[in-house]
């Protein structure tokens, strides 16, 4: 089945983790990020982990603190652009508010470290942070 076809079907889009630069070019590639510009309007998209980074402006941050390889070797870094923030996932589980810090200086857009225990929903525009965990935005 073609998964234009399917996805037409459902309400909710779920991306979740992974390679977040090899999940942007199959992204690419497949023409998954035109699709989903063009029919978020009508959807719910859920994010996890790279599947959060991939909606952000850029995707720059998924390398900071030993975290995701450039697998197939990008040199766009632009994100698909859903949100006008960048989000740095599993701070500081896996990524230190140090390092996050440092990358901010590189990056014009606000940036939301967030811990495993928070989640951030944007519906027309509108932020809100939902956790009982621990977040910060810089």
């Amino acid at each position: 089945m073609d998964w234009k076809k399917r996805l037409a079907e459902v309400d909710i889009i779920l991306v979740s983790g992974g390679n977040t630069f090899y999940l942007l070019d199959q992204m690419r590639k497949s023409g998954f990020d035109i699709w989903l510009k063009e029919n978020i309007n009508t959807k719910v998209y859920v994010g996890i982990s790279a599947g959060t980074i991939i909606i952000t402006p850029s995707i720059a941050i998924a390398s900071i603190d030993g975290g995701d390889v450039n697998l197939p070797g990008l040199t766009d870094l632009t994100g698909v652009g859903l949100v006008d923030f960048e989000i740095s996932p599993h701070a500081p589980e896996h990524v230190s508010h140090a390092s996050n810090e440092e990358y901010k200086k590189t990056s014009k857009n606000p940036l939301y470290q967030i811990d495993d225990q928070t989640a951030i929903k944007v519906v027309d525009g509108a932020i809100e942070v939902i956790s009982e965990g621990k977040w910060s935005k810089i």
